[in-house]
């Protein structure tokens, strides 16, 4: 049971990094490069955590847990770190406008 609850989190974890990265939102052919280089390095993440927790030999349901994880994730917090995402973009990009409409004094 523990097993299959740490591969629910990382498949979470790794949903949520997935989000954040700005790489998602590229052209096609390197997004799929860094897809498949994403993929890689939780993979290997992944034998990290499994050698660090000391669990046993693969198993079928590893995957099938973090399948749920990253399921669970796009079906909950997905919306909600969506959000508070527009909202940092939108709040640095009114900041930014700013700086550009009223720049400091220079002295000269």
């Amino acid at each position: 049971m523990r097993e299959f609850l740490v591969c629910i989190l990382f498949g979470a974890c790794g949903a949520l990094l997935y989000d954040l990265l700005p790489a998602a939102r590229l052209k096609a052919p390197l997004r799929y490069f860094l897809d498949a280089a994403f993929c890689i390095a939780c993979g290997a993440l992944f034998l990290c955590l499994s050698v660090w927790l000391a669990l046993p030999s693969p198993r079928w349901y590893y995957a099938a847990g973090m399948a749920a994880g990253f399921a669970l994730y796009s079906k909950s917090l997905h919306k909600i770190v969506a959000i508070i995402a527009e909202k940092l973009y939108n709040t640095g990009k009114k900041r930014k406008r700013k700086m550009k409409i009223c720049p400091k004094n220079k002295r000269a």
